[in-house]
């Protein structure tokens, strides 16, 4: 598990908290300068706004009640309209989906509901990914905005977006709320901010300004006390995830399915928390090393992430050369220390 703090010294900040995607939601951001009762009421408003785009972006995407992807799950078009939001969504999941080489698939809903029910699992499925989105687009302001989509599939086929989802709306939320914050210093409602982040249930989109960080602190998956470190995350945009076996899981099995097999996957790694550019390519390696191990870390690691922390099933930490980790903390690299 992970979580994130103001690594700066700050001297003034304004946070929120709430719920969202069917778990926490944390927002905070970070002033150089001490706010009056008006700025930190704005800074708070602002947050509020970020928190509610969530809730709207999550409600389009959830499977778990009625929503867009439930009827887009039941609709017997081929190809069938996708409304802008998750149009945008699906064209991460084909990325993520080259990304890993395959290791994360949205089309695993029936074989996740098998897992849960302790029933016989659903087949694997192809290598190949069997559907795609046809984006359309517009142009607005010097650049081409998702208006739309067609989605075509396989008869039968049922999308499961929470795997992608989280870190995709981080980082959507993330990007909404320094607009937000730099259109309110430009009419000089605010002062100017440092860092800034937002925490989708432990995936993490982090923006900092100049000299800026965020502390993200990762703990051992049997335990959100028992932490094996923290890691200071500079850079204006960065993103940190983690996956594991142990939030959901059912007798043995549980939500992560290696669509090599059509079961629970069994790499021996039972949580990975990772860094890198975005929040949304964080959490797609992170699921990817625990369905695959030892393989995923090290394409991971050609890939460019910063970092990899992994928890086998024993409880012993696993760290890939770019992580910089030893028994006593992590050592310092050229873009943190802690």
């Amino acid at each position: 598990m992970a979580s994130a703090t103001a690594g700066t010294v700050a001297v003034d900040w304004v946070d929120l908290a709430a719920t969202a995607m069917g778990g926490r939601l944390g927002t905070r951001v970070t002033f150089n300068e001490v706010l009056g009762a008006e700025q930190r009421a704005i800074a708070e408003g602002i947050l509020t706004l970020v928190a509610r785009r969530v809730d709207a972006w999550a409600d389009l995407a959830t499977h778990h009640r009625p929503s867009q992807l439930t009827r887009l799950n039941d609709d017997a078009r081929d190809p069938a309209p996708v409304g802008p939001t998750l149009a945008a969504l699906f064209a991460w999941a084909a990325d993520a989906h080259t990304l890993t080489g395959g290791l994360v698939d949205i089309t695993l809903l029936a074989q996740r509901v098998a897992a849960e029910a302790g029933g016989e699992s659903a087949p694997p499925l192809p290598a190949t990914r069997s559907w795609a989105i046809d984006l359309t687009t517009r142009r607005r302001n010097e650049q081409h905005v998702i208006v739309g989509g067609a989605l075509s599939r396989p008869s039968g086929t049922a999308f499961d977006l929470d795997g992608v989802g989280k870190g995709w709306i981080a980082d959507r939320a993330a990007d909404l709320l320094v607009r937000a914050l730099d259109g309110a210093r430009e009419r000089s409602a605010l002062p100017p901010w440092s860092s800034c982040f937002v925490d989708g249930d432990g995936d993490i989109a982090v923006r900092n300004r100049g000299v800026g960080s965020t502390t993200v602190s990762v703990a051992l998956p049997s335990s959100a006390r028992e932490a094996i470190g923290d890691l200071s995350i500079g850079g204006a945009e960065r993103g940190v995830a983690t996956s594991g076996t142990g939030v959901h899981s059912w007798g043995g099995r549980h939500h992560l399915i290696d669509p090599r097999t059509g079961r629970s996957s069994q790499s021996g790694i039972a949580q990975a928390t990772v860094v890198a550019e975005s929040a949304r390519v964080a959490e797609a390696w992170a699921k990817a090393i625990v369905i695959d191990g030892g393989a995923a870390i090290r394409r991971a690691e050609a890939a460019g992430v910063e970092r990899i922390i992994a928890v086998n099933d024993q409880g012993a930490i696993l760290s890939a050369p770019a992580v910089g980790y030893s028994g006593a903390g992590f050592l310092p690299s050229a873009e943190a220390s802690a």
